[in-house]
């Protein structure tokens, strides 16, 4: 599968066979972590934090605790995007948080600097709960098999399918 997986992100052709054993792991219920849309905007937001190597995987750690403390593993796919969404609301949350802390106590930051920086904060805040109450939703309604269609322009179409 790792083979698979690193000729598509080079190569971008894959054989018939190949598709097979693509659509074969999602049918098992397998997640292919290298085309997770959304484990690639949080690792690019991690990545380029600013932080070191070493506080860049902490956080990169933490996030996978997060994921599985939410039932990752064992969700469905509408609950896993949403958890991913909570995951990345969580991660943006607490950034902002330690920006907001930072900036609070500059000299010379003008009244709608701080304004801004508190606007800010408060949407991201109002975010991540939202992420949070739609999680809950979800899983309070139960809802039943989710199917997702996914194809680029020109190529063939991937079928994923999850029960609830």
């Amino acid at each position: 599968m790792n083979r698979i997986l690193a000729k598509a992100k080079t190569d971008k052709s894959l054989t018939s066979n190949e598709l097979q054993d693509l659509r074969a792991e999602f049918a098992e219920g397998g997640r292919l972590r290298a085309f997770s849309l959304a484990n690639t905007a949080l690792n690019h937001s991690i990545e380029s934090s600013g932080s070191s190597q070493l506080t860049n995987k902490a956080i990169g750690v933490e996030m996978e605790r997060l994921k599985a403390s939410l039932g990752y593993g064992t969700s469905p796919v509408l609950e896993r995007l949403l958890i991913d969404q909570v995951c990345m609301c969580h991660y943006r949350m607490w950034m902002a948080e330690f920006r907001h802390t930072e900036r609070r106590n500059m000299d010379g930051l003008t009244i709608n600097q701080r304004m801004y920086d508190e606007k800010s904060l408060t949407m991201i805040q109002a975010r991540y709960l939202k992420a949070i109450e739609t999680l809950a939703k979800v899983r309070r309604l139960k809802l039943p098999a989710v199917q997702v269609n996914v194809a680029e322009a020109g190529a063939k179409q991937l079928n994923v399918a999850s029960s609830a």
